[in-house]
């Protein structure tokens, strides 16, 4: 048992992990280099199962430090404004296979899940990429599955937060998901000065 970054205490479940094996904490850009051997069957898995689910998967989430170069297709700018404990909840259409590359950004911290589902079997089989706390992420994202994919992002301070997203690839689309409930189609907006490819 650990302690999550919420300071909750958090099982982990054991996998094969061998001499020599590259673990990527998440959260954090160091990889580290196992020294020994391992007793077979020990590693570390995400107490949530979405997590465990996604970060199973090889190819879908390479994040980046830096804005990414834009993709062809359509372009996406969006801004929100957090209030204190305000939550808000985007994502995108994006058929199997399809690549967009984003970059978001807070002028404070916020918790978020960078998570998926398909439309066809819906939210029992959501997988998320990254769950943390940030006050940006960026990166390439390749959808594993036609359905929605995005962020929810969680403001747990006493002050307001601006959001600030960048996207652009292969969008079919867009939802908001308020924290209220229901569910908005929302039309993408290009970024000032850079129309859709």
């Amino acid at each position: 048992i650990m302690e999550n970054y919420y300071g909750k205490k958090a099982k982990i479940k054991p996998l094969p992990l061998q001499k020599g094996d590259v673990i990527k904490t998440q959260g954090s850009s160091k990889k580290l280099k196992t020294k020994m051997n391992i007793h077979p069957g020990i590693n570390f898995e995400p107490a949530n199962p979405y997590l465990a689910k996604g970060l199973r998967r090889t190819g879908v989430f390479t994040r980046s430090d830096g804005p990414p170069t834009p993709l062809p297709g359509a372009s996406d700018h969006w801004e929100y404004e957090l209030g204190p404990f305000e939550g808000i909840e985007l994502k995108y259409v994006i058929a199997q296979g399809r690549p967009i590359v984003f970059r978001w950004s807070a002028t404070g911290p916020l918790d978020y899940d960078m998570h998926a589902h398909p439309f066809e079997g819906g939210t029992d089989l959501t997988e998320s990429y990254s769950i943390e706390r940030a006050d940006r992420l960026g990166g390439r994202y390749v959808a594993p599955f036609t359905g929605i994919h995005g962020w929810y992002w969680q403001n747990r301070s006493a002050d307001r937060v601006k959001l600030t997203l960048d996207a652009s690839g292969d969008i079919q689309g867009s939802k908001l998901f308020p924290t209220g409930g229901g569910e908005i189609d929302r039309s993408l907006t290009p970024k000032p000065g850079r129309g859709s490819n």
